[in-house]
C-alpha cells in the first residue's frame, strides 16, 4: 500500500502519523517536462479527527527540485520544504460547514464518499507540489549567463563580442543618447 493512502481504521483513536518516500509516478508527475526531481519525495504528516466525520492533515513534504539555470543552462538542484495542511470530510461534515465547492477548494477541503474506508492524499500532495515547485532555477545570484551573440558560458569563459554587441531592442534609446 502506498504511503499516500491511509486506512481510516488507523485513526480510530484520534490521530495517526504517516511518513515515507514517494516517487513522482505515484503523484502522476512523472514525464511532466516542467517537473524534475532528484531523489525521492519525503512525506511526513499527521492525520487527526475529533468527530470521525472530518480528518485534518498537517505535516510536510520535502523534495529536491531539479532544473536548468535560467541564465547559463547548467543543471541546478534546490531543496524544497513545504507545509501540508488540509482536511478530508464526509458529506455530513461538509453540510455543517455550509461552504460552496469553490470555497472548499480554496480552503483545502477534500470531500470523502459516504462509504470511504481510506483517505488518498495524492490530490493534496500533487496540488502542493504544483503550487510550490520553483518557477525558475538559478545557479548563483551572480551568474553571468550566456553571451547573447556567440553563446559562450560567461561564468567560465570570456568572449570579445560582449562589449561590441548591442541588443537591437535598445537601438532607439542609443540613437537618442547619441543625438545629445
Amino acid at each position: 500500500m502506498s504511503v499516500l493512502v491511509i486506512d481510516l481504521d488507523k485513526i480510530k483513536h484520534g490521530s495517526c502519523r504517516q511518513r515515507g518516500d514517494l516517487v513522482p509516478a505515484e503523484i502522476e508527475l512523472e514525464g511532466e517536462p516542467r517537473f524534475g526531481f532528484s531523489g525521492p519525495l519525503r512525506l511526513d504528516v499527521r492525520l487527526s479527527t475529533t468527530d470521525h466525520l472530518s480528518f485534518h492533515v498537517a505535516g510536510g513534504l520535502t523534495f529536491t527540485a531539479e532544473g536548468k539555470c535560467r541564465r547559463c543552462l547548467e543543471r541546478v538542484t534546490t531543496k524544497v520544504v513545504n507545509e501540508l495542511r488540509g482536511m478530508f470530510a464526509f458529506p455530513g461534515a461538509l453540510d455543517k460547514l455550509a461552504l460552496s465547492e469553490e470555497e472548499r477548494r480554496e480552503q483545502g477541503i477534500f470531500p470523502l464518499e459516504n462509504n470511504a474506508r481510506e483517505i488518498d492524499l495524492t490530490a493534496m500532495v500533487r496540488e502542493n507540489i504544483i503550487l510550490e515547485y520553483p518557477r525558475f532555477f538559478q545557479c548563483d545570484n551572480d551568474c553571468r549567463g550566456l553571451c547573447p551573440k556567440c553563446g559562450k558560458e560567461l561564468n567560465t569563459d570570456s568572449c570579445d563580442c560582449r562589449e561590441e554587441f548591442i541588443d537591437p531592442r535598445w537601438s532607439k534609446l542609443l540613437d537618442l543618447k547619441n543625438r545629445k
